[in-house]
């Protein structure tokens, strides 16, 4: 490997150095815009170039290209650009040229239909298409007038209408995405080209709900890598690109209401208002949004947790059967605020430009959980309230240079991002009616032929028999800061008329911070001794609160649920009427005044009722920070018009340093008052050497082979590079700190027929063999404290960490997919535009598992204990093997309609080493409807968009089980709205 990459360096060596001195003689370039003949619009990613040579380019963002050092000759000038005619003019070039040709193509329905312009859905399209065709990697596009014209409800929405990629929901609303059926955190989120900060305590994903549609002018979901983009990620890197000015003064007001089935509610509300201009002769321009958006994102859920009961006789070869546990109906009441903005300002420079791009997002869910449980194992109910409120912010700003110096090109940015996410005040309050109130106690317990639905059949509520029993309040934030440099160069050579290409080469710095910070207190308002005392100080503060009385035994208070409830609040049809009378719901104003009057009345002789739980505040605390040094080196070759061959190599280093505790919960007092530990900061480094390889193959006019060989590492999780250690009663949780990243070798293939009337129909196939994959270790009994570099007191107990394993992953897929418009089409069906696309992924991996094996000591001897580890084979989490998206659009005139279907398969959602506990989603599949019409006011728009039309349900399913163990209803929302665009 080392001798293959010192070779492929020193043949970039060999063409810089050859092609240094072509530079100086070939100064000759052909420059201009590339513009829709009939709207005047730009056109981006027209392919420019010379026919039958290697010497060519693309349109850029702005419509413009120049193809520079072009050996003197006579040339056929040729643009093409799919769905538009082909433009063509024989030039002659001479040394010292400075030609200039400003190209207008003409839709390719003028050409026999004169009546027929470009529609908004498939000019969106043919964006997308021609975008997608000149990438120098295998990439898939949203475009800016797709997003626009009938945007979706964020940004994770109109990912999840690309091939191979599957949308993660919360409420029913995209959220993280899964591509090529790798999970979120093995994915790359950009906005223009730099990261951006993960928004979550843990692992390495972000959530894109926090993007709106309205500030992107394009979405690129690059599977297949080079060498000057980041190497660490696995499925694909999603890249936002921020709006920019256009010529002209422009005004983009959005106002919106929404109704949400499942509250028949109408108080959802966006508004959205953007501004933009050009000055000082279309070179600086600006543009700035705002957003402010209130939606209810409400669910009915309900779980099953199982008991596992192995067969009489049998061991981890046999059967099991799972058993009804407890059943939880949850009643979530949620809505989810935003706020945000965009401000991009540029200025076009002679052979260049400088862009100061910023976006800010705050977003606030609201979240009430009203929960009740029905224990079958103890036969008991317990209800549950709890307020939740959570904040996330996300910012960030990017200053971008570049400017090109004759056939020398200099690009440099420097960039900020932050996230933090919080929660400042959880709140949660226990109440349990008690088995001796006969509560469940005709439920027959354990029985495998008990139903879920047949559960609540047994209950007998009794609302003053149910009481307090505490109550726990936590806090937690989680930050994220970093900033990042990078520096590239990139030189055109023509060696030839046949022979043409770049050379680039680059470096990086990023320094990121990292932490999180729990604190959590809990008070106890059971009629124990503790719970009793402030009990009676509750009831004579609050006038209303009386204590219950029947069979009481202590001398304390006992204060019934009844005194807590809030008796305005309306469950509605619960899971659409199925469960009956949903019981009662604390009120929740009412908990805060007594938990903040617990708080302060503390008695330091009786501190136990309310204190802080020292383990679960400290044990998942951490800090630290990571610095990225990263350089590269490639080349785009272009070998006659036929071949692109893109070779490159990529060097990442990454130091770390994270700070965590080791605790001890075992010397906790009985109320959690006690936790002994100290910090340890851990210092890691790691580097990687990544080849990069791409080519293109474009042996005919409408054919391209794209073929790819890269490698990418996925770094660990953020909480697994912690030096954690934590000690319970029974179990020692081990971080296994110096984890590698895992690193995944990827093979990629992708054909594509594009032409006029097909539109682009490809058809890619993958390959991916992932090594150091991380799993979590099975929980192991300790027989050897030295294996772990533990304690020989710890012996005896069992153990949690992690480990890379040094079996393979694989992963194999194909993605289909077919795009065009139908402009040749009689009358009025020549403004439908079709999207379908379907991709298969399956996967293997080994999942490890252990079991103890004890075996009996004959006299004095005692028992043998050896432990057998071995694994099952099973597909990714979170990865589903087949999946739809169909989508058909009409334009006419002013008014366009667009109705989507999305289906997929089961997801891999909980691996177990028992076959008959692994979980699995349902088949999921959903119809969008999106409507808009142009009203008789310049610029004045009306909208209706309906989503999850036929309401459906998320369902989960364990393998031996026929009934859902989860559900969750969320229902269907429709948006209609107004929107003036000047």
């Amino acid at each position: 490997m080392k001798r293959y990459l010192l070779f492929q360096i020193a043949l970039f060596v060999f063409i810089f150095s050859a092609s240094h001195s072509i530079f100086a003689q070939n100064t000759a370039s052909v420059s201009g815009v590339v513009k829709d003949a009939s709207t005047g619009e730009i056109l981006v990613g027209a392919n420019v170039y010379f026919k039958g040579t290697s010497i060519g380019t693309t349109s850029d963002e702005n419509g413009k290209y120049e193809i520079r050092n072009i050996p003197e000759g006579t040339y056929t000038f040729d643009v093409t650009y799919i769905t538009f005619k082909d433009y063509e003019k024989e030039i002659t070039i001479k040394s010292g040229d400075k030609l200039k040709f400003n190209i207008k193509l003409e839709y390719s329905g003028g050409i026999d239909l004169p009546d027929v312009v470009v529609t908004a859905q498939a000019k969106g399209q043919a964006d997308a298409i021609n975008r997608q065709l000149q990438a120098v990697s295998i990439t898939n596009i949203v475009s800016s007038d797709r997003i626009q014209e009938l945007p979706d409800a964020n940004a994770a929405e109109s990912l999840g209408r690309l091939p191979g990629v599957s949308v993660l929901r919360s409420g029913g609303e995209g959220s993280k995405v899964v591509i090529r059926g790798m999970s979120p955190k093995y994915n790359k989120v950009m906005i223009d080209g730099v990261e951006v900060a993960s928004t979550g305590a843990d692992d390495r994903s972000t959530n894109l709900a926090m993007i709106s549609s309205y500030s992107l002018d394009g979405i690129e979901v690059v599977k297949s890598n080079t060498a000057d983009l980041d190497g660490d990620f696995v499925g694909g890197m999603v890249n936002f690109k921020l709006k920019t000015a256009e010529s002209g003064f422009h005004v983009d007001l959005i106002g919106q209401g929404s109704y949400n089935q499942l509250k028949s509610n109408f108080k959802n509300y966006l508004f959205v208002a953007s501004i933009s201009n050009r000055f000082l002769n279309d070179r600086l321009g600006v543009f700035a949004m705002i957003n402010l958006e209130s939606r209810i994102r409400s669910a009915n859920e309900r779980n099953v947790e199982t008991w596992r009961v192995t067969q009489p006789g049998g061991d981890l070869g046999m059967p099991i059967q799972l058993w009804i546990a407890k059943l939880d109906l949850t009643d979530v009441d949620r809505v989810r605020k935003r706020k945000g903005g965009t401000l991009v300002v540029d200025y076009k420079l002679n052979n260049g430009f400088i862009a100061f791009k910023n976006f800010v997002s705050y977003g606030e869910d609201i979240v009430q959980n009203y929960n009740q449980r029905y224990d079958v194992d103890n036969k008991k109910i317990d209800f549950s309230t709890q307020d939740r409120n959570s904040d996330v912010i996300t910012i960030n700003n990017l200053l971008r240079y570049d400017q090109q110096f004759g056939a020398f090109n200099l690009g440099a940015y420097l960039s900020h991002s932050y996230s933090e996410s919080k929660t400042p005040n959880d709140l949660t309050f226990y109440f349990t009616q008690t088995a001796a109130s006969d509560a469940m106690q005709s439920i027959p317990g354990y029985n495998a032929s008990l139903d879920p639905d047949d559960v609540m059949s047994y209950a007998n509520f009794k609302e003053d028999a149910t009481l307090s029993d505490q109550f726990i309040r936590s806090e937690d934030i989680s930050k994220q800061r970093q900033y990042e440099a990078a520096l590239d160069f990139e030189w055109d050579f023509s060696a030839s008329k046949q022979f043409s290409g770049t050379i680039k080469l680059g470096g990086k710095y990023r320094h990121k911070t990292k932490s999180y910070d729990i604190n959590r207190v809990y008070g106890i308002l059971n009629p124990g001794s503790a719970g009793g005392r402030i009990n009676d100080r509750i009831v004579k503060e609050f006038s209303h609160f009386e204590p219950y009385v029947e069979n009481q035994t202590a001398p304390y208070s006992y204060i019934p649920y009844s005194a807590y409830i809030n008796r305005d609040y309306d469950h509605g049809e619960f899971l659409k009427g199925k469960y009956g009378e949903m019981g009662p719901v604390a009120n929740i104003p009412l908990m805060h005044q007594v938990a903040d009057f617990v708080a302060d009345s503390v008695d330091p002789t009786y501190i136990q009722f309310y204190h802080p739980d020292v383990p679960e505040s400290h044990k998942d605390d951490y800090h630290g920070s990571e610095d990225l040094y990263a350089a590269y080196i490639m080349a785009t070759l272009k070998i006659t018009s036929i071949i692109d061959f893109i070779p490159g190599v990529r060097y990442e280093q990454n130091n770390t340093s994270y700070t965590g505790p080791h605790g001890n919960e075992q010397a906790a007092g009985i109320n959690r008052d006690q936790y002994p530990y100290f910090d340890t900061t851990t210092i890691r480094q790691n580097g990687f050497f990544l080849p990069m390889i791409q080519m293109k193959i474009k042996p005919l006019s409408w054919l391209q082979i794209h073929l790819g060989y890269t490698q990418t590492l996925s770094r660990p999780s953020y909480n697994l590079l912690v030096p954690r250690r934590h000690i319970d009663k029974y179990t020692v949780y081990l971080n296994k700190y110096d984890l590698v990243p895992e690193r995944s070798t990827n093979y990629d293939i992708n054909i594509s027929v594009h032409e006029n009337h097909i539109g682009l129909f490809s058809m890619g196939f993958f390959a991916k063999n992932i090594t150091d994959k991380i799993f979590y270790a099975p929980t192991k009994r300790i027989l050897d404290h030295t294996e772990y570099g533990l304690e020989p007191e710890l012996e005896g107990l069992n153990i949690v960490t992690q480990y890379n394993d040094s079996n393979n992953v694989k992963v194999r897929g194909m993605e289909v997919e077919w795009q065009s418009s139908f402009w040749y089409l009689p009358g009025a069906l020549k403004g439908l535009v079709l999207n379908i696309n379907y991709t298969l992924v399956f996967s293997e991996a080994q999942y490890p598992y252990s079991w103890l094996e004890v075996i009996p000591g004959g006299g004095w001897d005692p028992d043998v204990h050896i432990i057998h580890d071995t694994a099952y084979t099973d597909r990714l989490l979170d990865q589903p093997n087949h999946i739809w998206n169909v989508s058909l659009g009409y334009d006419y005139k002013g008014f366009s309609v667009r109705i989507s279907m999305l289906y997929n398969t089961d997801i891999f959602s909980g691996n177990s080493m028992f076959w008959e506990e692994r979980s699995y989603t349902a088949d999921y599949m959903r119809f969008d409807l999106s409507l808009k019409q142009n009203l008789p006011v310049k610029g004045l728009q009306v909208f209706l968009n309906m989503n999850n039309i036929t309401g459906t349900l998320d369902r989960t399913y364990q393998r031996s089980l026929s009934y859902p163990t989860y559900l969750e209803h969320y229902g269907m929302t429709f948006d209609l709205g107004m929107r003036w665009r000047l």
